[in-house]
């Protein structure tokens, strides 16, 4: 029994380590929000994100919504509330500022599970998306700039057009 047990732990401390290595090179955090109680759990990535060091407080989810900007917390704040009482699952992207003070933009996931018919949590996850948003950003720019090459030479070719046209007219 005593074997067995201690190859059970090491297998669940290497599950553990495997998952929270995963989550950190893959800046993806995971959560769970008990709906009866109003206690939540967060993954050591979450407290990464938003710049906190995980010292075993927990975040309060109510808090957390202060780390969203200001002109995105209705949607996620919307989304949660609807999440809870609704059972919809939701998946957004959202600006957010963290404790350093860092912009950035995350998705938020959240999944309500539901027992007999009541909502009883939501699992989620927080990833952080800024370095995609910063190239989606990049490569906007750059189909605006490409976009304005080619009607300035639409321009240029119509205009030639119109000139040549008007020489062969004159000339007959």
């Amino acid at each position: 029994d005593i074997t067995e047990r201690k190859n059970i732990e090491k297998a669940l401390k290497r599950s553990e380590n495997v998952l929270n290595e995963s989550q950190k090179i893959s800046k993806i955090g995971g959560w769970e929000y008990n709906v009866e109680s109003g206690e939540a759990y967060y993954s050591n990535e979450v407290y990464n994100i938003h710049g906190i060091t995980n010292n075993g407080v927990p975040l309060n989810v109510d808090g957390s919504l202060e780390f969203y900007h200001l002109e995105d917390r209705g949607l996620v704040l919307e989304s949660f509330t609807k999440a809870i009482s609704h059972g919809i699952p939701y998946d957004i992207d959202v600006r957010f500022i963290n404790k350093r003070s860092e912009n950035m933009w995350v998705k938020t996931v959240g999944k309500p599970i539901s027992k007999n018919g009541k909502i009883v949590s939501v699992l989620g996850t927080l990833l952080d998306i800024t370095e995609r948003k910063e190239a989606e950003k990049t490569i906007n720019n750059e189909i605006l700039r490409f976009q304005k090459t080619l009607n300035a030479i639409d321009a240029i070719v119509y205009v030639a057009d119109i000139h040549t046209y008007e020489l062969l007219f004159l000339n007959q």
